[in-house]
């Protein structure tokens, strides 16, 4: 089940030992070169948290403060940024809903995570929006043999995931977070991987904004790859200067490829003496992100918000939750009812828009680059809100507690819960006693 990690090279947890050369693991089919390289801790790894099946991912250390019920809710501010009316910006998951929905090609009509106004966060899902299961798997299989990943490796020696990166065009930047860096593809790995990637972004891109030139499509993509439901990466936002998040609308389009893992989205906590990150508990978003689903964190995002992949026993469920949405069954019509499509696996392209190009590239002169079309070019873009955030809803207004256990299943890291039955229940397992409830299962 590991797949390319099993060949992958492994870089260093000292970090004064980048002029060694990290130990080669068996290799496989698609095993990758060895390569030298800074290690490359997980992000928020200022806390030793875990990662493996026995210690799990602890999103931050619990309070006393996390004892008390709340209602999950997305607190409002006082400070405001600049509204849909005053800055337009295009929003794909309302330009896609604008179009009708589904498609002559199929293509699904995206459902809202997030609508923040007062702090310019929005955020979309389209489930399944890479139709069809053997292409899926084509693209699964083929990143992993062909793409030049590098293991991370978190606090304590283990291997948190594998991540690579990818540039369009002219550009030679590397990603850099906090003092670390993930290098552009070798040469001899180059050329399939960069048609892969050309092949990829036309079709996620076709299907998303058809009325988008190709110029105006991303030139970058961070890539992550999760060999098994321990591997995960911890809070933290994607606000490196290349992309220009801290200061101006950031838009980032995700896909998932391979086994269902949920993904977390929180309004960033602030604190001025910490350079720690930490959510707002009562505001996490929980998602179910399937094969084939994308995800869209645009506007303010990575300045207000921070978002999160959990690991541990049940980071994926066999009992495949709703997928979040008004209308959702939580079963795709070209979805597989036997197991895991890919073992365990999950990768994760995100695409980005370089805005600030470092100085040994070739487009450094280019600062502020032009991300995608403007507002006035979308044709019928409604800038107000939809009418739910239906990502709040799953408790239906019940009360949480922030829990390290949930009682209905082996989750052990710590997540909202919510009192059913005399029993505090996580998420997945409250929407799974009431798919029981409708059946007559319980």
């Amino acid at each position: 089940a590991d797949g390319i990690v099993a060949g992958a090279p492994r870089l260093p947890a000292d970090p004064h030992s980048h002029q060694r050369e990290g130990p080669m693991r068996p290799g496989g089919p698609g095993s990758c070169p060895l390569r030298r390289g800074l290690p490359l801790p997980r992000h928020g790894s200022e806390e030793p948290w875990g990662t493996g099946s026995s210690a799990g991912v602890r999103p931050w250390r619990r309070s006393a403060s996390d004892d008390s019920e709340q209602q999950l809710s997305w607190p409002e501010t006082e400070t405001t940024e600049p509204s849909l009316s005053d800055k337009p910006l295009v929003l794909l998951g309302r330009a896609a809903a604008s179009r009708g929905g589904h498609g002559a090609d199929g293509t699904p009509e995206p459902r809202t995570v997030l609508w923040d106004g007062a702090r310019r966060c929005f955020a979309f899902h389209w489930p399944g929006l890479l139709r069809g299961e053997a292409n899926r798997r084509y693209y699964l299989q083929a990143l992993r043999e062909a793409a030049p990943w590098q293991e991370v490796v978190g606090p304590t020696g283990e291997v948190t995931r594998s991540t690579c990166w990818y540039v369009r065009g002219r550009c030679k930047c590397d990603y850099t977070y906090g003092c670390e860096r993930v290098g552009m593809a070798k040469a001899a790995s180059k050329e399939a991987f960069g048609q892969l990637m050309e092949e990829l972004t036309e079709r996620v891109f076709g299907l998303v904004c058809p009325h988008w030139p190709e110029e105006a499509w991303p030139n970058c993509a961070n890539l992550n790859l999760y060999a098994d439901d321990s591997q995960s990466v911890g809070w933290h936002a994607d606000d490196e200067s290349l992309f220009g998040g801290k200061e101006d609308d950031c838009l980032i389009v995700s896909l998932s490829l391979g086994e269902r893992r949920e993904f977390w989205l929180a309004l960033r906590r602030h604190m001025p003496d910490s350079t720690r990150m930490r959510p707002v508990q009562q505001s996490i978003l929980e998602v179910d992100l399937d094969d084939g689903d994308l995800l869209t964190m645009e506007g303010l995002c990575q300045k207000h918000c921070l978002h999160f992949v959990p690991g541990g026993p049940r980071a994926t469920s066999g009992d495949r939750p709703v997928t979040l949405g008004s209308g959702g069954s939580g079963t795709r019509a070209d979805a597989s009812p036997e197991a895991s499509v890919a073992g365990g696996v999950r990768i994760n392209i995100s695409w980005r828009w370089v805005r600030e190009h470092k100085r040994k590239c070739p487009l450094a002169r280019w600062h502020s680059v032009r991300l995608h079309p403007q507002a006035s070019e979308a044709v019928g873009v409604p800038a107000t809100p939809p009418a739910e955030d239906c990502a709040l809803h799953w408790v239906r207004g019940a009360p949480v507690q922030w829990r390290r256990c949930c009682e209905g299943c082996r989750w052990h890291s710590g997540r909202n819960c919510v009192r059913h039955r005399g029993r505090w229940m996580c998420r997945l397992c409250w929407e799974r006693q009431q798919r029981q409830r409708r059946g007559g299962g319980g």
